[in-house]
């Protein structure tokens, strides 16, 4: 849809309408989760074939929402706005090719479908992310079993790391997988776009499952998937040839630095292996193929490589990757929060010489991306606790280095 149409759906329903509030959803399968998208807090999923997608705590957000309230659990799309920026709210709700009888969103009882839908089967992964948790790696769960929970950290006020295993066990309440298939089987026909992630979903059966559901009764869907490409070559070629025969596959390929840097954050990943096999991807039937960034403090001492890479590979490659700038939101003790006024102002200088550099080699939807990190590098956005959240990225990264066997803690590097 067009932006005047969404101007249009909010000015006759709400000036905070988010279509991807009643139409999109993450559904973390193993944990028996949901969320609208990728920024709000998850939900438990419903118990019934009708409700698995409209529980009760979502249809309460939806009511909020209708009735021109921010819900909290947007907070991310409303700080956007308020810096002047488009919100993913707004990119959302103009991904979907229509909408409903307006009169269906007010219908409290109405039983809504996605569009579109991001899976994850399983947390198992083969890498182990610095600003990633338990929930979403088997290998942080194995940190967290093999050496208990992270200590003395005060701004994680979603513990990431200071849920012990029993914790984190109480938070999983799977529904019944023939309850999943029986829902997905109402929804699998009318879907636009479906969205496969993990954990690392090419190590997941059920992944393959929906790629071979999707190539028999959908093959015209966005097939969108979530990978860090760190996979074995054998792998990769599996992949390849299970989505050929769907029409329209883009893959979001996790990355947002180079070199050690990158293998400090992306804990398990070789970054010269990564590249071939990101070559790889762009060489076969995928349409598009995204370099999906979470910037953390420390990715910008080498997020401009990153960039410098991915440009050369271009030559080279039948799908041109673009980069897509996403920020860390959660837990914000590896965000740019960090960073101090000094620190900003480097970074800002950096980025900007940065993109004039290679202005004429970006893609065009690359540019807006651009000014969004120089907006988020402004020295103005210092919060007030920058200090505390310094002092525990500190004390993080002093035990991540030493739990991981790290010859180099990167965090100590910041701003030089």
């Amino acid at each position: 849809m067009d932006l005047d149409k969404i101007i249009k759906i909010r000015q006759e329903i709400s000036p905070t309408m988010c279509l991807a509030k009643f139409h999109e959803a993450s559904i973390w399968v193993y944990s028996g989760k949901i969320a609208s998208c990728h920024y709000t807090p998850f939900l438990q999923v419903g118990n019934t074939v009708d409700t698995f997608y409209n529980p009760a705590d979502k249809r309460q957000q939806q009511k909020e929402m209708i009735a021109g309230g921010q819900p909290a659990s947007c907070n991310s799309c409303w700080n956007f706005e308020n810096l002047g920026l488009r919100s993913d709210r707004t990119r959302k709700s103009m991904s979907f090719k229509d909408h409903l009888p307006l009169e269906n969103y007010l219908d409290p009882n109405y039983v809504f479908k996605p569009k579109a839908l991001e899976l994850a089967f399983q947390n198992t992964c083969n890498l182990g992310c610095s600003y990633c948790s338990p929930q979403f790696s088997t290998i942080w769960t194995n940190d967290i079993r093999d050496n208990g929970i992270y200590k003395d950290i005060t701004t994680d006020d979603r513990r990431h790391y200071s849920r012990t295993i029993a914790e984190i066990e109480e938070l999983y309440a799977p529904p019944k997988m023939e309850l999943f298939w029986q829902w997905f089987d109402t929804v699998a026909d009318s879907l636009e776009s479906i969205r496969v992630t993990g954990g690392e979903p090419l190590m997941h059966e059920e992944a393959f499952k929906v790629f071979a559901m999707m190539t028999e009764r959908n093959p015209d869907i966005e097939c969108v998937v979530h990978s860090n490409m760190c996979q074995k070559p054998k792998v990769i070629q599996r992949f390849i040839d299970n989505i050929a025969k769907l029409k329209h596959v883009r893959i979001n390929i996790s990355n947002e630095s180079a070199g050690e840097v990158a293998e400090f954050i992306r804990e398990g990943m070789v970054y010269t292996e990564w590249l071939e096999n990101v070559t790889s991807i762009c060489n076969s039937t995928a349409e598009v193929v995204t370099i999906s960034t979470t910037c953390s403090a420390i990715s910008m001492q080498s997020l401009d490589q990153m960039y410098r890479d991915i440009i050369a590979m271009r030559k080279h490659t039948k799908v041109k990757p673009y980069i897509s700038i996403n920020m860390v939101d959660k837990p914000r003790l590896h965000s740019l929060d960090v960073l101090t006024k000094e620190e900003r102002e480097f970074y800002l200088e950096k980025y900007k010489r940065l993109f004039h550099e290679i202005k004429a080699d970006l893609l065009p939807v690359e540019e807006e991306h651009c000014n969004r990190l120089i907006t988020f590098l402004d020295p103005k956005l210092v919060p007030e606790n920058q200090a505390e959240l310094r002092r525990d990225s500190d004390i993080f990264y002093e035990q991540f280095t030493k739990r991981r066997n790290k010859k180099t803690n990167f965090a100590k590097l910041i701003g030089t």
